[in-house]
């Protein structure tokens, strides 16, 4: 199929393109051809599980993340892939221990701390929580693209500092970012506000809709009879900018 001396890579490149546009599926076959072509990198298995865990083939997206982890056990981004994979498979022990890793190598690994966060909020470890939560407050108002600290915020019972952020973050109308808050005001059950925000999400050029029909964050808002309109009138639009 591909004649460059770097022709895993230009597959991987491939594959990474199609899953940002929401074609996983083909995503995947690009994948799979640069196995193929170099079975050894674990490059491919790691950019192969994070496109599996997108639309929740789970399992495949750890048998992948483990085999990168083998190859490079000192690459710690890898243990929150990890982490993230066991939490939607409901590995909660796991999970924590993946997050817990990575955090060791990056105390400011925001997105590692939400979850271990929700984590131990869930197993009643309340104050363990509260730390986590307010440590991605610190890092994430200060340094990065603020959803997180909007979900701590929720988290922590303050609701009006989520409020604002959240805004802020629509406002600027960074795609991903606005998904994110899709997923937070969805897990809360605020399903019109989940879905005016997935409705900005798409608007400002998210494209993995396919994730979005599967997320878990997402439940509460795809019980809506608007979702499915939304998703579709969406995907249309982008057909007809293709055309």
């Amino acid at each position: 199929m591909y004649k460059s001396e770097r022709s895993d890579e230009i597959a991987v490149i491939l594959g990474n393109c199609y899953k940002e546009t929401g074609m996983t599926e083909k995503a995947l076959k690009y994948y799979q051809e640069a196995k193929k072509i170099n079975p050894a990198s674990a490059w491919i298995y790691y950019e192969k599980s994070v496109a599996e865990r997108g639309v929740g083939m789970y399992r495949e997206a750890l048998a992948d993340i483990n085999f990168y982890i083998a190859a490079e056990p000192d690459d710690e981004s890898a243990y929150a892939v990890r982490g993230m994979v066991k939490y939607y498979m409901g590995d909660d022990k796991g999970a924590v221990d993946d997050f817990t890793t990575a955090i060791k190598a990056n105390n400011n690994d925001v997105l590692s701390l939400l979850y271990r966060g929700i984590l131990y909020d869930k197993a009643g470890e309340r104050k363990k929580a509260v730390k986590d939560f307010e440590h991605v407050v610190r890092v994430d108002t200060k340094e990065g693209e603020n959803s997180s600290a909007a979900y701590a915020y929720r988290a922590l019972a303050d609701k009006k500092k989520s409020e604002k952020l959240a805004a802020q973050i629509l406002s600027r109308g960074k795609h991903c970012e606005c998904y994110n808050i899709a997923c937070m005001y969805s897990e809360f059950g605020e399903t019109s506000k989940a879905l005016m925000a997935l409705k900005t999400a798409f608007e400002k050029g998210f494209r993995r809709f396919d994730m979005a029909e599967c997320a878990p964050e997402l439940e509460n808002v795809r019980k809506l009879a608007e979702f499915n309109g939304l998703v579709n009138e969406c995907k249309a639009k982008m057909s007809a900018h293709k055309g």
